[in-house]
């Protein structure tokens, strides 16, 4: 067993200050003088009894951290922290980024750590977690940052003169494999033939040929260049057997001046998607997309991009693999004006929240719910609040009108956040993400302005993102002085849903984005949750699950199963499934009706079934 660590306790404990980094008697954690035993190693259990600030990323993988009773963890403003350990939990103490009047400013990053083969686990919370129990208080308030807005112009697609250079790869009797394109720096136009290389080869000898072949064209290729490469199909055979270092070597020496191991071509594994632009000679200008497999063969996409601002060209290549059926997979290069490609963008809010290099999405118009496109915000010293420019390169029409009354505006949401809760992945197939849960009996329990990603669990039921666990009422201010909420999240690319009330009632969920999840999106569990808000939320790309039976049927963006729910200005923008599934029993619509104060004194008949509901069912791209 890993050594324990205890912080050393204070004999005078303060109340939590405004600025919770200002709270008087906090320790440092990088001090040796703070710990009995000297600053928490790699592999150690850290239990936390007296207030600690964390100054500084411990630069090891912690096993867990225990809050206690008297026990604070406070995270350095205006700092870049990255905390690493398999669990946290706030046993009866406190952990806080920031506060509701001092949101957090720095970068903070939690990152859990596991997969399903642990076999660990603490009672209430499972494994790969942060797990608020009884007297336990969890603030997470990252950066004010509008989660996001409707557009006001019709955002048009790439077609026509945008184009400098074009090139789609799509069919099944065509090519597969590694392909690589370069251009003249000048003009954006291709200067040689395009090369093809077949390094998903299960043949040693025809690696090697292929590997060979590859080095030569690079090296052909002038400094200065700009080189864009794609994986179509796949490039690592299915067994994954033979050797490819040589080929990875290549690669890196190519887009980074040297071998760095970093690449994430070394994590390709069948079907993964894959793309890269470079300017050959300048390791500075290299820019990866890496999607990695997902159970069930859905599809990966991958995109890569680079701007010149001398030519005004953008350059564009996107790989998009599909492990089930033929002629699905396929590659497109793109050089295009960045006067098309990148367009300004106007909007119905104020934007200035939206920083450079946010990443942002853009939804469906149309009836194929998966025209979801991304893009990254840019710089624009002309831009109105209500305007942002996006490198995006539209390969879709969005609509930005109200047509006959009818609003069919697209939405644009913003996922980056300044504090990021992440599942570590060692297996991707694994779906072993991390959650937070809070139990009943906790202090208090806020989030907002966090982006979550990779969180929750495919594997069983109650490990989700965002969870109140049988919390019962928490309207008792009494009790809960301060309403429990998650609001102004981004949370996406999870394994098991973004949002779940269970056995809870009254607590708030507003302004989230849920995006690229697995099963139903925002979700009540039981049809017992009462006085739930869902209010000025956006959710997008609900995926098959199989959590429960509805989850593999029509994953809905809202799973609605009790009346006593406000649910308003919210927007389900499509998936798989259903908008807005309302599932409730009988006796649920019977508590409802009396609750209203109904005329009528007659009761439903009971149902003959505890499985009989009634159940009505709003499609994809609704507000409501």
């Amino acid at each position: 067993m890993p050594a324990m660590r205890f912080a050393l306790v204070l004999l005078v404990i303060s109340m939590t200050s405004a600025c919770p980094h200002t709270t008087a008697g906090l320790k440092k954690w990088s001090e040796s003088s703070t710990w009995e035993d000297g600053v928490p190693d790699e592999g150690e259990d850290v239990t936390i009894t007296t207030p600690i600030l964390l100054d500084e990323s411990p630069g090891v993988d912690l096993n867990s951290i225990t809050i206690s009773t008297g026990g604070q963890l406070v995270f350095a403003p205006d700092s870049d922290l990255v905390l690493r350990t398999y669990y946290i939990h706030i046993d009866g103490g406190r952990m806080d980024i920031g506060s509701e009047t001092c949101r957090y400013t720095g970068d903070a990053k939690i990152q859990l750590l596991g997969n399903s083969n642990e076999t660990y686990t603490v009672p209430g919370f499972g494994r790969k977690f942060i797990g608020v129990d009884v007297d336990g208080t969890l603030e997470i308030h990252g950066e004010d940052k509008l989660s996001w807005t409707k557009i006001t112009d019709t955002v048009e697609k790439l077609s026509g003169d945008a184009f400098t250079s074009h090139d789609v790869i799509n069919k099944e009797d065509q090519l597969k494999g590694l392909i690589v394109k370069s251009y003249d720096p000048a003009t954006g136009t291709e200067d040689r033939e395009q090369g093809v290389f077949r390094i998903g080869t299960s043949s040693e000898k025809s690696l090697e040929k292929a590997t060979d072949a590859f080095i030569a064209y690079i090296d052909a290729i002038p400094d200065g260049n700009v080189v864009a490469i794609a994986v179509r199909k796949f490039i690592i055979d299915r067994e994954n057997s033979l050797n490819r270092t040589r080929f990875f070597d290549a690669l890196e020496t190519l887009g980074y001046g040297d071998v760095t191991g970093q690449s994430e071509i070394r994590n390709l594994v069948f079907y993964d998607g894959f793309a890269m632009v470079l300017t050959k000679g300048d390791p500075s200008k290299t820019v990866e997309g890496f999607e990695p497999y997902k159970v069930g063969g859905l599809h990966q996409t991958s995109t890569a991009s680079y701007l010149s601002e001398d030519t005004g060209l953008k350059y564009f290549v996107f790989s998009y693999t599909k492990s089930r059926g033929f002629g699905k997979s396929f590659v497109e290069f793109q050089v295009t004006k960045m006067t098309k490609s990148c367009p300004i963008i106007n909007v119905i809010d104020d934007v200035t929240s939206w920083k450079t290099g946010d990443r942002v999405i853009i939804t469906s118009t149309d009836y194929d719910w998966e025209q979801v496109e991304a893009g990254r915000v840019m710089d624009c010293d002309n831009c109105l609040s209500s305007q942002v420019r996006v490198d995006l390169s539209p390969k879709f029409t969005h609509y930005g009108k109200i047509f006959k009354n009818v609003d069919m505006r697209a939405e644009i949401a913003v996922l980056t956040r300044n504090v990021v809760i992440e599942g570590v992945m060692v297996d991707f197939a694994d779906e072993f993400g991390g959650h937070i849960k809070a139990l009943k009996g906790f202090k208090d329990f806020h989030i907002e302005g966090a982006e979550l990603v990779h969180m929750g669990q495919s594997t069983s039921k109650g490990n989700y993102p965002i969870h109140w666990h049988m919390c019962e009422d928490v309207r008792d201010p009494a009790v809960y002085p301060s309403p429990t909420y998650a609001r102004g999240n981004s949370i996406h690319q999870t394994y098991a849903r973004c949002v779940t009330v269970h056995g809870t009632h009254g607590a708030k969920v507003m302004d989230n984005v849920c995006f690229d999840s697995i099963g139903h999106g925002f979700f009540l569990e039981d049809g017992g949750e009462k006085w739930t808000t869902i209010s000025g939320n956006l959710g997008a790309g609900q995926l098959f699950g199989d959590l429960i039976q509805t989850d593999n049927m029509k994953p809905s963006t809202f799973w609605i199963t009790n009346p006593l729910t406000v649910l308003e200005n919210n927007v389900a923008a499509g998936g798989q499934g259903i908008g807005i599934w309302y599932v409730f029993s009988l006796k649920n619509l019977w508590d409802h009706q009396r609750v209203k104060g109904s005329c009528s004194t007659e009761k439903p008949n009971k149902p003959q079934s505890p499985n009989l509901v009634t159940m009505w069912h709003i499609p994809t791209d609704w507000t409501v």
